[in-house]
């Protein structure tokens, strides 16, 4: 590390605090002790992430995991929303045990929370603020998949006219 990056009179707090007081800017900052350039995401609920959660919830995905890559539509995978939803505990993803290097395996399942969401009997943040794949802080509005649909919603309605349907 250069001494031109990281002056030793500066110590570890004061450049964090440095960092951390400038990451929410829309162009994000510097590191002054890595030089990695981060910056504040800002993750909102949306209607895609929604009818994903749903779709994972109807194909068994509250009992099971679902294996995305062999069982998911391509909506579904081009959308990488269920890697978004956990922030908001709605999804989970199964753990790697097999492979420690990568990030996670594919499979995912809807939370009890998820459920609730979808069924109208919790309320969510509007938004996450993530920085590093952890929220630092959330949007204080409130909604609910209807307000963020737009139209009402009725998850169970659904998942038995899909199940009619076959």
């Amino acid at each position: 590390m250069s001494e031109a990056l990281f002056p030793p009179e500066r110590t570890l707090a004061e450049a964090a605090t440095e960092f951390f007081d400038n990451y929410d800017r829309p162009q994000g900052a510097t590191c002054p002790c890595c030089d990695r350039h981060g910056k504040l995401n800002v993750v909102t609920m949306t209607k895609s992430m929604i009818k994903n959660m749903a779709w994972l919830a109807r194909n068994e995905g509250c009992d099971r995991f679902v294996h995305l890559p062999t069982e998911a539509p391509r909506s579904v995978l081009t959308s990488n929303n269920m890697g978004k939803l956990r922030h908001w505990g709605f999804t989970r993803r199964r753990t790697n045990d097999d492979e420690p290097d990568k990030n996670h395996t594919g499979w995912h399942m809807v939370t009890s929370a998820g459920i609730a969401f979808l069924e109208g009997r919790i309320r969510a943040n509007s938004a996450a603020f993530i920085y590093d794949d952890r929220v630092m802080q959330w949007r204080e509005d409130q909604v609910t998949v209807s307000d963020v649909l737009k139209t009402p919603f009725n998850f169970r309605r659904q998942v038995l006219e899909d199940s009619a349907r076959g």
